[in-house]
């Protein structure tokens, strides 16, 4: 082992040197930074309808840049998350779809054959799939083929094993190698119709052509008695390279003339010395691709035609249709050799196509994409059916029957969005209408229904926030406060993320990007006049004849009633005259049970009400008051305590329905409590009862019975600490010991903001305890030993936590429930815990956003009261979606419902009226100031203006939202470049200024700057007033500026670096200094005494400022095209972005330097190059003890993408590299990544800067697809010993790795006596990869 370690160790060159370098600073840190994706970029490539996963599920697949996304249509026209996949390591150059043909959905009613194969989906939906299903073992119709950058090909398709669990099976075959860019297959993908051939072609020079199996040969290859042999899935038979001269602009296959089962026709649009030309490909599919030849040597096109939009195949005949900027032509007979060519040239535009916002480009809008929507086979045998969409959403619909005959553009509608290639026609299995679905570039997307003769109507918002051209992290002091009262900042200053997104005055916005689990508000109640005394609780209750549900909320003096209708929504107040129900009283609780009884309790009555008509049960206390109650319909039971006189007693029973009516049956005599109750509940485990009784006193006393018998008490616990009262009791279950064992948690909610979790054993674990009651003693030995026992404590907040089982994931007869909903202030939780693990993990908690698409800048406040329908009542009402969630929220009753997907980015937009460019927090207002600029056209002449706007508190923290007064920056044309809020002082005092540089463009072409220095003040009305001190006009563009000292400015014009003292008695500014730069500066910061300037070319210089001079002090030792920075004083690193998508952490040595420069400690690779760096307070209470540091680094890239970064100390990198590099070996955690000799060493080295940073989406993949447990993969990597070809280079054998893993752990985490270092290793992982957000 020492040798193994030597070996190592000495290909770590930076070890062997001295402590200190000549110029006596110590040597640079060993430091390594830790990257996740926090948020992946919305852009979407590919729309594409298919059935990945079994034909009955209506898949539809969304291609982002790096990553896929599987959503599912519903009936109701919208689309619902069901899986993603992210791991491909590389960028998807394109995308296609291949198997059986799409057909129209069929209803059940027309169906002879219940298997029919081309069925997307029945007419009713299709039932979740269960682990058991024999559908979900077996080949889907369709699969999705990948060209990735890494010059692969992928197959692909998915088995759905449960409803949370999505597996993708997949076939990598190598695309040929090339030496240059543009020769590099994967540019086009083109599929035959048949499937039976697949061509992927580069953008220029050669393709290759794939000949495929059948679906039929492939399920008789890969099926075998219900179940896949994955390594049996090879779908390509054989292929063939071809050589063409030109640029290749389109490439499609072309339907074979009916009748002609075995003819194969590749058509490809190539270009070569500016003509292009129509090259034919053809073969018999019944014979080798060795006889596939060219027909000819092409046909040449118009001149109108030379760079054509679009290539459409025709599904009647060998046709197409050529759609191009001026002209569109359809080509018919081309098998002849010479096709028949039509020409229509497309007409002027009028109204709706005159684009909506024509300043936004100097051109007319292009057609992007096209779709083919579903039609019966009858129809679609005789003719073809398309859609063509505008890149400014403009959509026109075209018919061609099979006489040729065009039948034009008929006008369909505008969607309202811009669109490039994300756009697609989708079959929900109706024939009213058809539906469209488009992703929006630099705006949202949507899915669109369109029925004839009307206007497009918008289904569903598809979200985006691109481009991200500037963001800033925001601490909103009125919000936090409000929330967590006085002291909620002594708990959390958490900052919320702000961007500057979309284009034009339509889609340009302010958004606001928040990350967890989205609850879409589908309906509103506003109940302010029901308020006035405060809401204290809300239960739903379903309708018996299914015609709707009851919502009632109560009051300290009363109870309301709401009555939602199931067909439309609509909402009625009931009274009392109409209702049994007491409205007179306050409710303590309500519920309804599976037989079908309503129950009501209040202070002074118990009633029950069947649901048919019959007697009602009462029950009424004259002398006693009840002062708490519980109702439980899944056993059912309830359990009230009551006062009498001075006492305080705990009584609970079974109500239940039979034939002779309603009857409660006690528990026996009353239990007497010591202190009055804060929280009850009851529960079922097996044939026991437990009841839980939180008191005033800080104490949580649970109680026992069975079959009747008195309650007997179980266990106590006493909280500790101020306010620890818990006024909110759930229980969820979760597994253990890979599932063979169950055991529930109680969960607590303290009025002190933290939420207190307990453990509590299987009923069938204790059955035999329950013969020992009489022995209490040895009782609560067992129970203290195994049974309850304290998990863990979650701060959550300030103020007090509810608690409440979500009732969308219940399961069994008993209706558990595995996950929570948490509250405290404006936040709302999911609480889980992962299943099918070994040993028990902390809980996962991720935020719930509640977002309103008729209202895309609601703003969630604070909630007063939460509440689900019982999961038994859902199938009483038809259509009734069982993962409702019903919310108090200000005035209003929110209906929401809750997404079942991942955690994922919720964009909130405010809309500004025009494009944003740079974006800043006013912290003296706590205000928005936004530099945008909005584009009219005048006499054919397109007029920038650029202006700054002021949004609000009202804007950042709550629903209602105005723009204050806009300052118009400048001339047309002028550009802002930066914004800066300067508190400037002298003698003492202090002013507040707003500081705007920009670009000015000049005629002839010619650019400069202007610094405008402006006044700012705010009135009683909170609008905000400007006056304008002075303006600065440099001969260059000014990209940035920063603030210095106490009343200077210093910025980059050109390159040149001013620095410019303000004298504030006369408001005049002296002599600069100026420094010239090497190349121009755009970003600039202030650090202490230090100046920090990133340039165009240079990457980061820094300097200070001696008497009048600027004088360099440090800047990065190699040439970097610059694009941002942040400085990190506490580390002495400047974290440096770059065009080349890499982010350098440089260290700024103690001591100035002989040749000035920095130390590069690493480097770090991302899928897009980082334009803002940004540090914020983002993590949540319930996170903020998972790293040492609350603050978090952000980067983000134009595309909407946003990274967490971690700097890791030394002994950390060590440990999470050498976890890394076995991982980027393991065919589960990294499927499509090159293995070659290089990640053949596993010990981390420091000799190249690209080794210093640990990928956290394979270390969070290594996690997530450790199954049964988390730590199965890393533990499998350690003590599995490697085949021949997969040797490593280093500590090759199981006990060598298992011995170096110890020691990195015990390094990097303190200790030698880790009883298991994996798990100490997993548990390390999942805290450093918690997401910041």
């Amino acid at each position: 082992m020492a040798t193994l370690q030597t070996s190592a160790t000495s290909r770590d060159k930076s070890d062997t040197h001295g402590t200190n370098d000549p110029d006596g600073n110590p040597r640079p840190p060993v430091v390594g930074v830790l990257t996740r994706n926090l948020i992946r970029s919305p852009v979407v490539s590919w729309i594409i309808p298919a059935r990945i996963r079994h034909r009955d599920r209506n898949d539809v697949l969304f291609i982002h840049h790096n990553w896929i996304e599987v959503k599912e249509l519903s009936r109701d026209g919208h689309l619902y998350d069901v899986t993603f996949k992210a791991d491909f390591g590389s960028t998807i150059r394109s995308a296609r779809v291949l198997g059986a043909v799409r057909k129209p959905a069929v209803p059940a009613e027309e169906s002879d054959d219940e298997d029919f194969i081309d069925t997307i989906i029945k007419q009713e939906e299709p039932e979740p799939m269960e682990i058991t299903s024999e559908s979900s073992q077996e080949i889907p119709p369709q699969m999705l083929v990948l060209a990735l950058e890494s010059k692969i090909l992928v197959f692909m398709f998915a088995i759905q094993h449960s409803s949370e669990n999505v597996r993708f099976i997949s076939y990598q075959r190598p695309l040929p190698a090339t030496t240059q860019y543009p020769d590099q297959l994967g540019k086009h993908i083109a599929v035959d119709p048949k499937s039976r051939a697949l061509a992927v072609a580069a953008y220029e020079g050669s393709f290759t052509m794939y000949g495929l199996k059948s679906m039929e040969q492939l399920r008789d290859e890969v099926e075998f008695n219900g179940t896949l042999i994955e390594d049996r899935f090879l779908p390509v038979k054989e292929e063939r390279h071809f050589i063409i001269d030109g640029v290749i602009l389109k490439m499609e296959f072309l339907h074979p003339p009916k009748g002609d089962d075995h003819h194969v026709i590749l058509l490809l649009v190539v270009s070569r010395d500016k003509r292009t030309r129509l090259l034919r490909y053809e073969w018999d599919s019944s014979k080798s691709l060795n006889v596939a030849e060219p027909m000819g040597f092409g046909q040449p096109v118009s001149k109108d035609e030379q760079l054509p939009l679009l290539l459409i195949p025709f599904t009647t005949s060998p046709g197409f249709l050529l759609v191009c900027e001026k002209v569109m032509a359809t080509y018919q007979d081309i098998l002849t050799g010479h096709a028949n060519v039509k020409i229509v040239k497309l007409k002027p535009v009028r109204e709706p196509e005159v684009p909506k916002e024509p300043g936004s480009s100097r051109r007319f809008p292009l057609w992007t994409h096209w779709a083919r929507p579903m039609r019966r086979d009858d129809w679609e045998s005789e003719n073809d059916a398309i859609y063509l969409c505008r890149e400014d959403g403009v959509v026109r619909f075209l018919e061609i029957s099979a006489n040729r005959d065009y039948n034009g553009l008929a006008k369909v509608g505008r969607l309202g969005i811009n669109v490039d290639s994300a756009f697609a026609s989708l079959d929900s299995g109706t024939r009213e209408h058809d539906l469209l679905g488009a992703a929006g570039d630099m705006s949202d997307g949507g899915i669109f229904s369109f029925i004839p003769r009307k206007n497009a109507a918008k289904r569903q918002s598809i979200p985006s926030w691109t481009p991200v051209i500037d963001f800033v992290t925001v601490q909103d002091l009125s919000l936090s406060q409000r929330s967590f009262g006085s002291g909620g900042s002594r708990h959390r200053k958490r900052e919320r993320v702000f961007a500057c997104i979309g284009r034009g005055s339509e889609h340009g916005a302010v958004c606001e990007l928040r990350f967890g689990i989205e609850a879409k508000s589908s309906a509103r109640i506003t109940i302010e006049e029901f308020l006035e005394a405060g809401v204290l609780g809300m239960w739903i209750l379903p309708d018996m004849s299914g015609s709707g549900l009851f919502i009632l909320i109560t009051d300290p003096r009363r109870t309301v009633l709401f009555f939602v209708a199931a067909m439309d929504g609509d909402v009625t107040e009931i009274s009392q005259d109409k209702t049994s129900i007491d409205l007179e009283a306050r409710t303590l609780s309500a519920g309804s049970t599976r037989e079908g009884l309503t129950i009501q309790i209040t202070d002074h009555s118990i009633h029950a009400f069947p649901p048919f008509p019959a007697e009602a049960f009462e029950q009424n206390f004259q002398e006693e008051k009840i002062v708490a109650a519980c109702v439980q319909g899944s056993i059912p039971a309830i359990l009230i305590v009551i006062r009498k006189r001075d006492s305080l007693y705990l009584q609970g029973g079974i109500i239940s329905l039979s034939g002779t009516g309603i009857s409660l049956s006690g528990f026996g005599g009353p239990v007497r409590l010591s202190s009055e109750s804060s929280s009850l509940s009851i529960q079922a485990l097996g044939h026991q009862l437990y009841a839980f009784v939180a008191t005033l006193d800080g104490r949580l006393q649970i109680y026992r019975t069975i079959q009747g018998q008195p309650l007997i008490p179980f266990i106590q616990h006493t909280f500790e600490g101020d306010f620890a009262i818990c006024d909110s009791i759930a229980m969820i279950s979760r597994s253990s010991n890979g599932g063979s064992q169950e055991d529930f948690a109680i969960l607590c909610g303290l009025r002190n903001g933290s939420l207190h979790i307990f453990t509590l054993q299987a009923a069938e674990t204790l059955g035999w305890l329950t013969t020992l009651f009489h022995d209490k003693h040895y009782l609560s030995s067992v129970v203290d030993d195994q049974t309850f026992m304290h998990r863990e404590t979650i701060l959550m907040g300030s103020t007090s936590v509810t608690v409440m089982p979500d009732t969308t994931s219940s399961k069994g007869q008993e209706f558990l429930c595995s996950r929570a909903i948490v509250v405290c202030g404006a936040d709302v939780c999911r609480l889980e815990y992962a299943h099918n693990q070994r040993q028990l993990r902390p809980a996962t908690i991720n935020s719930i956003w509640l977002t309103d698409q008729e209202e895309p800048g609601f703003s969630q406040g604070p909630l007063t009261a939460i509440a689900q329908f019982d999961p038994w009542n859902c199938n009483r009402i038809p259509g009734l979606s069982n993962n409702l969630l019903f919310l108090i929220e200000k005035s209003n009753i929110h209906i929401a419902q809750l997404s079942t997907s991942v955690p994922q980015a919720i964009p909130r937009r405010i809309p500004i009226g025009g494009t944003p460019v740079r974006i800043i927090h006013l912290t003296r207002f706590n205000m928005l100031a936004v530099g945008l600029t909005k584009t009219t056209v005048k006499n054919n002449k397109r007029l920038v203006q650029s202006y700054l706007s002021f949004i609000g508190e009202d804007a950042i923290a709550a629903v209602e939202h105005h723009h204050s007064n806009s300052l118009k920056i400048g001339r047309p044309g002028e550009r802002i470049m930066g914004i800066l809020e300067w508190f400037p002082s002298e003698d003492g005092k202090s002013y507040h200024f707003i500081v705007v540089v920009t670009l000015r463009r000049h005629s002839p072409p010619a650019e400069t700057g202007v610094v405008y220095l402006y006044r700012i003040t705010r009135g009683h009305d909170l609008s905000v007033s400007t006056k304008l001190i002075r303006a600065m006009e440099p001969n260059s563009p000014v990209y940035s500026v920063a603030s210095y000292g106490a009343s200077s400015l210093v910025y980059s014009s050109g390159k040149n670096l001013f620095l410019h003292t303000l004298r504030l008695s006369d408001q005049k500014l002296q002599p600069p200094s100026i420094f010239l730069l090497s190349s121009p500066g755009v970003h600039i910061s202030v650090q202490g005494s230090y100046i920090y300037v990133t340039t165009f070319e240079n990457s980061v210089s820094i300097f200070k400022v001696e008497g009048l001079r600027l004088v360099p002090q440090f800047s990065d030792q190699e040439a970097r095209a610059g694009l941002h920075h942040l400085t990190l004083p506490e580390h002495s690193i400047i974290l440096a972005s770059n065009k080349h998508r890499t982010m350098a952490g440089l260290w700024q040595p103690p001591k100035q330097r002989i040749n000035n420069s920095t130390s590069t400690l690493f480097e770090a690779e991302l899928p897009g190059s980082a334009t803002r760096l940004r540090r914020g307070s983002l993590r949540p209470p319930w996170r903020n003890g998972s790293m040492s540091s609350s603050d978090a680094i952000l980067s983000s890239s134009a595309d909407g993408s946003f990274y967490q970064v971690e700097l890791l100390d030394e002994a950390s990198w060590r440990l999470l590299r050498f976890i890394q590099n076995m991982a980027v070996r393991n065919a589960v955690v990294c499927p499509f990544s090159y293995k070659g000799p290089h990640h053949r060493h596993i010990e981390p080295s420091t000799e190249r800067r690209h080794y210093m940073q640990v990928d956290g989406d394979i270390l969070l993949r290594l996690l997530e697809r450790g199954l049964p447990d988390d730590t199965f993969l890393l533990r499998s990597m350690l003590e599995h010993e490697p085949d021949a070809r997969h040797r490593l280079y280093d500590f090759d054998t199981a006990q060598a790795r298992c011995e170096r893993f110890s020691e990195l752990v015990a390094a990097a985490l303190g200790g030698e006596d880790n009883e298991d270092p994996v798990q100490a290793a997993v548990d390390y992982l999942r805290v450093v990869l918690q997401p910041v957000m």
